[in-house]
């Protein structure tokens, strides 16, 4: 048999007695020598300190390498064997680190050895997979559980076996070393200080380091067993009681080197996208009420597919790459002035697609009468969270068809039906300039003025337009509904007129006429907005920009009523559409994310669901609000002579549900991004998007 090791640190006051069951196995020990010159000592074979002679070694701690005195004179090891000094061995170090120098971890290369017993396993190394540290916890929590039930105590060391046999069928190994023993058996380690992780008197882990001497162990007393890892004011990281059996409290994966990768652990679970119309709590039962059973048999359908479609078709492309920003070039390369809009292809793919859904020739299609509206902006509704702002320009598309619809079949008809069309190669849109710098929303302030230039052409009189028109969203589209002044400035509103303006000459340009060209219109630049990122909003000069005269002269801001009326309720159900979509999504993720230990669901807890239920609440009560005054619109179309009480009811009600809907549905929304936690923060949810979109309604 070898001898043991005997050690004694530099100062000579301090010998301890080792032995191992490595000592044939390996040519390289470690040895404790206490203060500056010690510290863990790595010989390429081990030799007790002493103050004969002198050699070379390695040490981990304060320093990579030091030189300290040996004893020639116990030059031997293993039945006498001679052996070669320090400084001439160039042996294969087993024990070598594998982590970053920086990190100065100092760890043994892991011994790939199966855990046979409690012992074996409670010996190995810091550098375990995290995995058994996280196995602790099942079994903290079944104490927990037993002691408040008063049931017999759960015994820590057949937890473990058991779990070492589940280890061993899952092919799971541990890695196993002795390095570094004294006195007790458990685990050690080397780093730091001077002395380095060690065990001292007693099982388990101790750290005589940083100024403690050989026989204290910080973190526990002498008789305390299990594992102990200082790191404040003597609290060890393990130990919570002075039994083996007890569980690890507070055993933190940080104290391993090897960190848990984020596959491993906890696994919240996505909330499920399902049909947004047979999930709504109230659209599917509101329509049963405004429409007559033949309609609603023949919308249902439609409407049950396009709440497929916008899980799986709309809302995917809306949160792709394919949708962003637009941008302008202002000049080609020849210096020439070109203000070239493009528009990303996911946002007009979008448009695209809403066109298609027939908006808005759904509304002046007129196959349901009265109650086409109540179908349009059902489908509104379904679609507005998920469609990127496209609407902004189609509800502008529809004042702007009313306008011309009222105007009957006459020269504007050619414009009526591309404004109307499902076919997106043909349909246009447009916009609506009113707001301007002095005034912004009062028009009665409007610096656009309009000169009559003596033409006259098929779609009536023409004027040159001259101003800057501040704020104009739907800067892509064909045409455009402008208020210019055509009286005195002391005229105030009683001197504008309504324009229709082609944003580029010819509006319908033949197969052998040169590619439209912009009608004068000179884009300053686009608007850098808090929301509707993808919608291009400009700032516009208009320089001898033709025009031609749809109002009568100095009667625009009646003529443009409809636009009004019309692009309120829209932005009513805007507001409503957003507010659906984030109760939705808050409603969805109650049904998936467990609270309490994982024995609750979200939508079980009764303080959770009475907070869901004020915006469930609140979504019902503007949905039929704002479905009331779609319906009465619908009725005022469609009646050529229908009760005045109901056109002027319809004019107070629309800037009434606009506001109301606006200012009710932004609270809303918050309430329902806060239901998630932390993760209705997250860009990604859809509730940071709704949000900054739906403010622009305010």
């Amino acid at each position: 048999m070898p001898e043991p090791w005997r050690s004694r640190n530099t100062q000579g006051n301090d010998e301890v007695v080792h032995s191992s069951p490595v000592q044939q196995a390996n040519t390289s020990r470690w040895h404790n020598g206490n203060s500056n010159r010690g510290g863990w000592q790595k010989r390429d074979h081990w030799r007790p300190r002493g103050g004969h002679g002198n050699g070379r070694g390695r040490r981990w701690g304060g320093q990579q390498q030091a030189e300290g005195n040996w004893n020639r004179a116990q030059d031997t090891w293993n039945n006498d064997t001679p052996l070669k000094p320090a400084d001439e061995v160039d042996t294969p170090d087993p024990w070598a680190p594998t982590y970053p120098a920086e990190a100065d971890w100092g760890l043994p290369q892991p011994v790939k050895k199966e855990p046979e017993n409690l012992e074996e396993l409670m010996k190995a190394q810091a550098h375990m997979h995290s995995d058994f540290v996280r196995d602790l916890i099942p079994f903290y929590l079944k104490t927990i559980e037993a002691s408040e039930k008063g049931e017999p105590e759960v015994k820590l060391e057949s937890y473990l076996e058991e779990m070492i046999q589940k280890r061993k069928a899952s092919g799971w190994y541990w890695s196993l070393s002795d390095s570094g023993k004294k006195a007790g058996d458990g685990w050690s380690d080397h780093r730091a200080s001077n002395n380095g992780w060690g065990v001292v008197q007693d099982d388990g882990w101790g750290e005589p380091a940083t100024g403690r001497s050989g026989g204290e162990d910080w973190g526990r007393t002498q008789q305390d067993k299990g594992w102990a890892d200082p790191t404040q004011q003597n609290d060890g990281w393990g130990i919570v009681s002075r039994k083996v059996n007890q569980p690890f409290h507070g055993v933190s994966i940080i104290a391993f080197p090897f960190p848990m990768r984020i596959e491993q652990g906890f696994q919240p679970a996505p909330f499920p996208e399902q049909n947004v119309y047979l999930t709504d709590p109230v659209l599917p039962s509101l329509l049963e009420r405004l429409l007559p059973q033949s309609v609603l048999e023949e919308v249902q359908p439609d409407l049950q597919r396009l709440g497929d479609d916008v899980v799986k078709v709309i809302r995917p492309l809306a949160s792709s790459p394919l949708v962003s920003p637009p941008t302008v070039t202002q000049y080609d390369q020849w210096g020439r002035r070109i203000d070239a809009l493009q528009t990303s292809e996911g946002w007009r793919k979008l448009k695209a697609i809403a066109q298609k859904e027939g908006i808005p020739g759904i509304f002046y299609e007129r196959l349901y009468g009265e109650h086409s509206r109540v179908y349009g902006f059902a489908k509104i509704l379904l679609m507005v969270g998920d469609t990127q702002e496209v609407f902004c320009p189609l509800s502008m598309t529809d004042g702007a068809a009313r306008i011309l619809e009222q105007l009957g079949k006459g020269p504007w008809y050619d414009v009526y039906e591309r404004l109307i069309s499902r076919d997106p190669a043909k349909a246009f849109t447009a916009g609506q300039w009113m707001t301007e710098r002095p005034g912004g929303s009062d028009v009665s302030q409007t610096e656009t003025v309009a000169t009559s230039t003596s033409r006259s052409h098929s779609y009536g009189d023409v004027y040159s337009l001259n101003g800057v028109k501040w704020f104009s969203s739907a800067t892509d589209s064909e045409i455009s509904l402008a208020l210019a002044r055509t009286g005195s400035l002391e005229d105030g509103s009683r001197g504008l007129s309504l324009f229709l303006v082609p944003l580029r000459l010819p509006l319908f340009p033949g197969p052998s006429e040169t590619p439209p060209v912009s009608n004068n219109i000179f884009l300053h630049r686009l608007k850098n907005k808090i929301g509707t990122h993808a919608l291009p909003t400009a700032e516009l000069s208009l320089e001898d920009t033709e025009a031609y005269l749809v109002s009568p002269l100095n009667k625009g801001v009646k003529s443009i009523t409809p636009v009004l009326n019309i692009t309120r309720v829209w932005s009513a159900v805007t507001s409503t559409g957003h507010l659906r979509k984030c109760l939705e999504i808050a409603v969805s993720y109650a049904g998936v994310r467990r609270v309490g230990n994982g024995k609750e669901l979200l939508k079980d807890n009764s303080v959770h669901v009475e907070r869901l239920t004020k915006v469930s609440l609140l979504y019902r009560a503007l949905t039929h609000l704002v479905f009331g005054v779609v319906q009465l619109m619908g009725r005022v179309e469609c009646r050529e002579t229908g009760a005045k009480d109901e056109s002027l009811r319809l004019r107070m009600l629309t800037p009434v549900v606009k506001a109301f809907a606006a200012e009710k549905a932004s609270g809303g929304m918050e309430e329902a991004m806060a239901a998630l936690g932390g993760a209705g923060y997250m860009e990604e949810n859809g509730f940071g998007r709704a949000i900054r979109d739906a403010l622009v309604e305010k």
